[in-house]
């Protein structure tokens, strides 16, 4: 077999190849439209950076991943591969959540520098802060310990390993990072209403800022995914993390462009 001959590997592949290079040009953009409106390179350029970095890191990863299933299911895999795979596989699930950390606290940043002159907007941006670090603190930590002992997740001859259910995994895991999402969205589209904006330019922002709200939508994507793949839903949660780490990235990115066009 080939991975041309498994559509979900195929789309999988596709996604990483595609989306690396996009995150590496989205973040190089930044650096540029800082540079270019005079503003020193700072802690939300960080973080933007620390992101793409996260999301590469999960897409060498899967690449690898992908290559060594060449386009078979695990059932069709030698035990020594499926080892490597679910390794790698291991170390993988810890860049999404670093990766959702960085973009996030990139964009609370951006919101902070802007509008925190509003005691109020300070308090929730804050809120939402803490909400997200407490989440990827929590995220990290159950990921890395959701197997007893932490090697069953890889050797599952180890007797007596047990992991937690991935169903419940996946609902608890998402819903959360999902919902943070979608306050975000809200408070900018709140916060929105106290620029001085052409209303053809609020409309414009407004319309990017809740397109940044698919990425929340994904996460519920993801869990009805996990029950129509199969044995494939590993490799069908990696295209749409893709696509959910895309979309953090270019929301934290693209509105520091104006200067590009200025």
């Amino acid at each position: 077999m080939a991975i041309s001959d498994n559509p979900s590997q195929m789309g999988s592949l596709a996604m990483s190849l595609v989306v690396s290079p996009l995150v590496v040009a989205a973040m190089i953009l930044r650096f540029i439209a800082t540079r270019k409106a005079a503003r020193r390179v700072g802690a939300e350029d960080w973080s933007a950076f620390l992101a793409t970095v996260s999301c590469l890191g999960f897409n060498v990863l899967s690449i690898w991943c992908i290559c060594l299933f060449d386009g078979r299911d695990f059932t069709q895999i030698p035990l020594d591969t499926l080892t490597s795979i679910l390794k790698a596989g291991y170390i993988m699930t810890q860049f999404f959540p670093l990766n959702q950390f960085f973009a996030k606290v990139s964009i609370l940043l951006l919101y902070h520098r802007i509008f925190s002159v509003n005691k109020f907007y300070a308090r929730w941006i804050w809120g939402i802060g803490i909400a997200q670090t407490l989440w990827t603190l929590a995220a990290m930590l159950t990921l890395f310990f959701q197997c007893q002992p932490v090697h069953f997740y890889w050797d599952k001859l180890v007797p007596g390993g047990k992991c937690i259910d991935e169903v419940a995994l996946l609902v608890g895991f998402e819903i959360p990072n999902s919902s943070i999402d979608f306050a975000m969205v809200a408070l900018a589209l709140v916060m929105l209403r106290d620029l001085k904006m052409r209303q053809a330019t609020r409309w414009k922002v407004a319309g990017f800022f809740a397109a940044g709200g698919f990425a929340g939508i994904i996460g519920f994507l993801k869990i009805a995914a996990h029950f129509t793949a199969g044995q494939m839903s590993n490799t069908v949660l990696s295209l749409w993390g893709n696509a959910q780490m895309l979309l953090s990235i270019l929301c934290c990115c693209v509105p520091i462009y104006n200067s590009l066009f200025s």
